[in-house]
């Protein structure tokens, strides 16, 4: 859940708000019994209780419940980095065996100022106090074991603190198993077995010495060491992110010891930090080996090494080195999603919250033709990349409308598959199945496949969309798990495409369908368009009056109809035109041709389409048939058209050979894409061609 969806949802077994911190931060002289209050709160949220299991617990210290708000408590940018430390430390020293709790501690910006965020995930098991701790009320003594118990007066809702009973205790470990047996599996996957086979396969002249490579029989302190033979040796030591001191020890005594040369130098492969940073991982790792006696080694994060050393000539035709277009008008959008249909949450927090999240590959972002999905994905591309630590940022943008006529062949079974469509293979033909598997495993790249209808649409029962979004889980988050793919498609496609169907690993919360614009989106929108016109007050107004003109003609019964994006775009070029108010009126007057063109007047794609066309007219001199007709016919092709083609489609319309003239009006046409050199036309919206394809 992202912060909005947290507070929300309320108070509960494993969701607790405080509205300040557990002591004034000006003051900066906390007593025992706070940082006591603090960890008791904690190690509670941490075993929960027994209906909790497998849920993500959340700690919001600076959100007020009972005003639904947040709470200013002088937490700043200087003063809690040393809070944060503590934090840990005190959580270390209090929580029996703290290291296997996976634990988040985020700073988050509100607009009452800055709040803390802990994020836990389900344990493994019960933990317990290691030490006494004393509370404003009560001394809890070693291994006591906290939980979230009913509130006295409010049994079912599991928002207070208490000492867990046994019988609480045991049922909480019977069902504790499948999600230790799950974890267990995940940590002993994160492996460089992939990463080592891969380089195997790039540097042909190595092979493995199966004699003396080895792995750690322990999940606590697991390593994994690899001899690569072949003109000279290579020695690869994997150190677990979990107890790295005590794993790096027991390679010592179980490897090193043992080895005949100590001067080899080791290429050490480690986890990226996620609590820390990656200079502060190398320093500490540095440490521990040298004293280990362990001098001669260099230290690689593995999604690095990947792209330094295995597939970094492959993904740079994908390096995203300029802004995405078509955003400067971006307004956030609403969306709601299949797990929680009836809450309405903010487009951009939601794809962002989820791009942090680990192991959560996919996103869905579905809607209507023209509602902003592709602009959506575009943004947040642009606004995250850019600020990402990172030198280089790498995006895979798959676009479907594109793909379609470059399908060959009907069989389509994975992402690598429409990869090949995509790229020339002449250029690249050695970046193979199993190295875009991992690169993609590492997070080395992001993926955008963007209008999945068409791929659907296209390819029919050929295409199997719940296997290839199995294949994703099955395929590309085998150990790292740092796959991020946003997949965009039609409502109506997804919806019959999945209907009846279990998605296994896709969960509900992962699908999001975007909403139409409210109202005051829609003036949000136009006060962002005309900002920097002159006379942008009386452009807003004219805008405003063209949507409500729509409505009131079109006889919609929901104005949500009217408020699409792309509407409102095409809005905004009509009215940068420079119409006149007359001009606008005239729009929205000629009921007789609508039907004679088989135009509905109450339909509101159908009267806008019509209008657009019609506002042409005064721009080319070309009639509304004639466009129509040339719109339909560019329905015909898969993919865009060389300029030959063009100019043949628009003599078979006019009757005559197109002039220079007819071919910049036809070419400048509102739903006519062309590229700069004008070599490659066709429809700028790939969902019009359901519109144009009825006549």
């Amino acid at each position: 859940m992202n912060l909005q969806e947290i507070v929300n949802f309320g108070e509960c077994g494993y969701i607790e708000y405080k509205s300040e911190w557990y002591w004034d931060l000006n003051t900066n002289s906390p007593k025992d019994t706070d940082w006591g209050e603090f960890i008791k709160d904690v190690l509670a949220l941490i075993n929960a209780n027994s209906s909790s299991i497998e849920k993500t617990r959340y700690l919001v210290i600076g959100y007020d419940e009972s005003n639904n708000d947040y709470y200013n408590f002088n937490l700043t940018d200087e003063n809690y980095p040393n809070l944060s430390k503590k934090m840990k430390d005190k959580l270390r020293n209090f929580i029996s065996e703290f290291s296997k709790i996976k634990f988040k501690l985020e700073l988050k910006k509100t607009n009452k100022g800055n709040i803390i965020l802990i994020s836990i995930e389900q344990p493994i098991m019960l933990h317990a106090l290691s030490k006494n701790i004393k509370t404003r009320t009560i001394e809890y003594p070693k291994n006591t074991v906290l939980g979230r118990v009913h509130n006295e007066g409010n049994y079912g809702k599991y928002d207070s603190v208490g000492i867990l009973s046994e019988e609480e205790k045991e049922e909480i470990k019977s069902k504790l198993q499948q999600p230790l047996n799950n974890f267990s599996t995940k940590r002993r996957k994160k492996s460089i077995q992939a990463t080592i086979n891969s380089y195997l396969e790039v540097n042909n002249s190595f092979k493995l010495n199966n004699d003396t490579s080895k792995n750690s029989d322990e999940l606590d302190k697991y390593y994994e060491f690899y001899e690569l033979i072949g003109t000279s040796e290579q020695y690869f030591l994997y150190i677990s992110d979990i107890s790295i001191k005590a794993t790096i020890d027991k390679f010592k005594k179980d490897i090193f010891s043992k080895l005949d040369n100590k001067l080899i130098e080791l290429i050490v492969l480690t986890d990226a930090p996620k609590e820390t940073t990656k200079n502060r991982r190398k320093e500490n790792l540095e440490k521990y080996l040298k004293e280990s006696k362990i001098n001669h080694f260099k230290i690689h994060f593995i999604d690095d090494f990947g792209k330094d050393f295995l597939y970094r000539d492959h993904i740079e035709p994908f390096l995203f080195d300029k802004d995405y277009q078509n955003t400067k008008y971006f307004i956030d959008s609403h969306v709601t999603s299949k797990e929680r249909p009836s809450e309405e949450l903010k487009a951009s927090e939601v794809i962002s919250s989820w791009f942090q999240e680990e192991d959560n590959p996919v996103i869905v972002l579905t809607g209507e033709g023209g509602i902003g999905k592709t602009t959506l994905a575009k943004y947040f591309l642009n606004n995250t990349l850019k600020n990402l630590t990172d030198d280089k940022q790498y995006v895979l943008f798959l676009d479907s409308a594109t793909l379609v006529g470059k399908l060959k062949e009907s069989r389509i079974h994975s992402i690598y598959d429409l990869y090949k469509v995509d790229t020339d293979e002449k250029k690249s033909p050695s970046f193979t199945d199993s190295l875009f598997k991992l690169s993609i495993d590492n997070g080395s790249f992001i993926i955008v496949l963007d209008g999945l209808d068409e791929i659907i649409s296209k390819l029919g029962d050929d295409f199997q969309l719940i296997s290839f979004l199995e294949r994703i889980y099955q395929d590309y988050c085998f150990n790292l798990s740092k796959t991020k793919i946003i997949i965009t498609c039609r409502d109506s496609v997804w919806e019959e495409a999945v209907s009846g169907k279990k998605i296994a690993h896709l969960p509900p919360k992962s699908i999001y369908s975007m909403k139409a614009f409210n109202f005051e989106q829609v003036e949000e929108f136009f006060r962002t368009c005309f900002k920097n016109e002159q006379d942008s007050d009386k452009l807003e107004k004219k805008a405003k009056s063209f949507v409500e003109k729509l409505i009131t003609t079109t006889g919609n019964k929901s104005n949500e109809n009217i408020y699409s994006p792309f509407i409102l775009d095409r809005i905004r070029e009509i009215i940068l035109d420079n119409i006149s108010e007359q001009q606008l009126e005239d729009l929205f007057d000629d009921s007789y041709n609508l039907d004679s063109l088989c135009f509905s007047k109450s339909n509101r794609n159908d009267y806008f389409i019509y209008s657009v066309c019609k506002r042409e007219i005064i721009k080319t001199q070309i009639t509304v048939e004639d466009q129509i007709k040339l719109l339909c016919s560019l329905c015909k092709y898969n993919d865009l058209l060389s300029h030959y083609e063009f100019c043949n489609e628009l003599k078979n319309i006019l009757n005559r050979k197109a002039t220079k003239q007819d071919e910049h009006s036809f070419i400048s046409h509102p739903f006519i894409y062309s590229n700069d050199s004008r070599t490659k036309i066709g429809l700028k919206y790939d969902f019009l061609k359901d519109f144009f394809l009825k006549f």
